[in-house]
């Protein structure tokens, strides 16, 4: 079966996402650990995934709107939202690795994550903001 470049880019987004949020859970299990180098690492294989999951996702949203005569608008939102989840991401192993992420901060950060992480799920699966 031949597929088209969007199934392609939307195999990659939606594996990509996954595999993201393992090598995130990964770092910050490292950082915890206190192993910086192996924390580094998966950092930054991390970082390389948010540039793959942002293209993605704008070539995605691209092809969405291009094929419709109405904006997708909840793709925009989930797009918004994932931008804010890899923001959170950046920050909580940044601030982990500094040894800033203690406390109540603590809990702001990874309860925000949560919450956009579920909204993203349930957005992309069109269970929330299907039209």
């Amino acid at each position: 079966m031949i597929e088209t470049l969007n199934d392609i880019l939307f195999n990659i987004h939606r594996v990509g996402w996954v595999l993201l949020v393992i090598v995130f859970i990964i770092a910050c299990i490292l950082l915890a650990a206190g192993k910086r180098k192996g924390s580094f690492i998966t950092h930054q294989i991390a970082r390389f995934f948010y540039v793959v999951m942002i293209l993605t996702g704008i070539f995605n949203l691209i092809y969405l709107a291009a094929g419709s005569d109405i904006f997708p608008w909840n793709d925009t939102a989930k797009g918004i939202i994932a931008i804010w989840l890899i923001y959170l991401m950046e920050v909580i192993l940044g601030r982990k690795n500094r040894d800033e992420l203690v406390g109540s901060v603590f809990t702001y950060y990874w309860l925000q994550w949560a919450i956009a992480l579920f909204v993203v799920i349930l957005i992309g699966y069109g269970i929330i903001l299907d039209y």
